[in-house]
């Protein structure tokens, strides 16, 4: 298994957020601006890999716990079969998700920017990060978790939606279009899927066009088991 020389987490939902990081009772505080939390100072020397997991605490209490070992399985395994943005998304007969209008163009009028992704070698609890960003600034971003899989190749399909803040985009869109960036990674920073997203007041202003590869809120549509 590949461990980066200093072992880093990326969670830019926890970006300007004061925690504290525990490995095994030693405790330190972190303050990342961009996510990005290095560990090297609370991990020991000689364990490169280590197999306890670590702790997430906020304001005294734990929120989340990571095992390293599994996430940087993940990080070295997982396939990206397919990934796209979409406005919906359905169930097959045999219980997987699929995508509906596949498109980066979405107009004001519709409601959700829908995420979809199918992904192998999903053998553990697989942590997400989602994120929407405007040039440098993050209009919406979450931690997820995507269950492990008991099927061939460990295979999953997985969608969550970004409700698309009208007021914001009103106010920002300026030439009645507007582009965003967005991005799903792992916890390692090692992203799975990029897409330029384009908004418009009228469809009629760009076409939609197929893709291959904080709002006020997002939604899992669903997860397949």
């Amino acid at each position: 298994m590949l461990f980066m020389e200093a072992p880093i987490i990326y969670i830019p939902k926890l970006a300007n957020v004061l925690l504290e990081i525990d490995y095994n009772g030693n405790k330190n505080e972190y303050f990342s601006m961009d996510g990005y939390f290095d560990l090297s100072n609370i991990l020991p020397d000689d364990s490169a890999t280590p197999s306890d997991p670590i702790t997430l605490l906020y304001q005294g209490e734990e929120f989340l716990q990571l095992n390293l070992n599994e996430i940087y399985e993940l990080h070295d395994n997982i396939k990206i079969v397919n990934a796209t943005t979409c406005k919906e998304v359905y169930r097959d007969e045999l219980g997987s998700l699929l995508p509906i209008n596949a498109t980066k163009v979405f107009s004001l009028k519709d409601k959700y920017i829908v995420i979809y992704i199918e992904l192998e070698y999903i053998k553990y609890d697989c942590p997400l990060n989602i994120k929407l960003f405007d040039n440098e600034m993050i209009i919406y971003a979450i931690a997820d978790v995507l269950p492990e899989s008991d099927f061939k190749n460990f295979h999953r399909t997985y969608a969550h939606g970004i409700e698309i803040n009208s007021q914001y985009l009103t106010e920002t869109m300026g030439n009645n279009v507007k582009s965003m960036t967005l991005e799903v990674s792992l916890y390692t920073g090692r992203v799975l899927f990029i897409q330029q997203v384009i908004l418009c007041n009228q469809y009629r202003i760009i076409s939609p066009y197929m893709n291959t590869g904080a709002t006020k809120g997002g939604l899992n549509l669903d997860i397949n088991f």
